[in-house]
């Protein structure tokens, strides 16, 4: 269904343009639902807005994003209108900014949605919202934004984003800001997306645990891991998706010293989590190429068979490398 090439983003300074996402790629099955994991910083809402095209005019971006054989890059105005909100829906992070303080909540709920036949669009947007635990969904809906909480406008959005029934949802942190009651509502109403494929950021692992097909592990604009779901809350590979783990409550709140490095033009040559990684030695040095093993990626030399850090070394050994 998508399939991201190679893309790289970067914003232009007074020096060097700063590179936030590097040689990112990705493919999405029919149905498959994605998450994105990483800190804050790490590049992952620049992914979601690369594919609606929605980047500031400055970002300077590569690559290729292809939607069912289809080049979004390339794309006129009337076909990029078509994708967005009909094949692609999005919901973004931050909903303060994201509602028209002007319009009552059940008009932009049910905005460009059919009505069935003797069905006013108010009682349309009261059957969207009730699944997301509003009590009054009717008052809701007859609402202004000012007069929800931040949590309340999050879960509209969500709604609204859901509502589309797009055969793609793009989602950023659609749980933040939630109380656990709100959360286990949220990934309820995402359950039910069985025919929909979801691509969605969050920091949120109780959420990625409940939801996931896939988790790729992102970390200073680079992707570090990709697994099954399963595979990676059993046993991740990368020195970064354990410390993730590690730092849950259930196993002992164990924090990651350091801070993950600036985005620069150039790179320093080696892992980008070298100075924080507990089990570096002397070939990570180098930068590592993402390694295949099986079904999973790891961008890590303590999966490269001999370590020899020789593309070709590595092609012979059976594991199969990208940048």
């Amino acid at each position: 269904m998508l399939e991201i090439r190679n893309l790289t983003i970067a914003f232009p300074t007074a020096d060097k343009p700063l590179l936030m996402v590097k040689n990112f790629s990705l493919r999405i099955e029919e149905q498959a639902k994605t998450i994105l994991l990483g800190e804050s910083g790490s590049g992952k809402s620049l992914v979601l807005l690369a594919i609606l095209r929605l980047l500031p005019a400055e970002a300077q971006c590569t690559g290729e994003i292809l939607f069912r054989g289809r080049d979004i890059g390339r794309m006129d105005a009337k076909a990029l209108q078509s994708l967005r909100g009909r094949q692609i829906a999005y919901i973004p992070q931050g909903a303060g900014n994201s509602l028209n303080p002007l319009t009552r909540i059940g008009l932009q709920v049910t905005e460009g949605l059919p009505l069935a036949s003797g069905e006013s669009r108010e009682r349309k947007a009261i059957d969207i919202l009730a699944p997301f635990g509003f009590k009054e969904a009717a008052e809701v809906a007859r609402a202004y934004p000012h007069t929800l909480s931040g949590g309340m406008k999050q879960r509209v959005l969500i709604a609204m984003g859901l509502a589309r029934n797009a055969s793609l949802t793009l989602a950023d942190e659609p749980t933040k800001g939630l109380d656990p009651s709100r959360i286990r509502t949220v990934i309820e109403a995402f359950q039910k997306l069985q025919t929909q494929a979801v691509l969605c950021v969050t920091h949120d692992l109780t959420f990625a645990e409940s939801y996931a097909d896939q988790i790729v592990v992102m970390y200073a604009g680079h992707q570090l891991e990709i697994s099954a779901k399963e595979e990676f809350f059993q046993e991740p590979w990368h020195p970064y998706s354990q410390a993730l783990l590690a730092a849950l409550p259930e196993n002992g709140l164990h924090d990651l010293t350091g801070f993950a490095p600036p985005h620069m033009s150039e790179g320093s040559g080696q892992c980008i989590f070298f100075d924080r990684c507990p089990r570096r030695f002397s070939l990570c040095e180098k930068e590592p190429p993402m390694i295949q093993q099986d079904d999973r990626e790891v961008r890590c030399w303590l999966y490269a068979a001999d370590h020899a850090g020789d593309y070709r070394t590595l092609s012979e050994r059976g594991a199969s490398v990208r940048p």
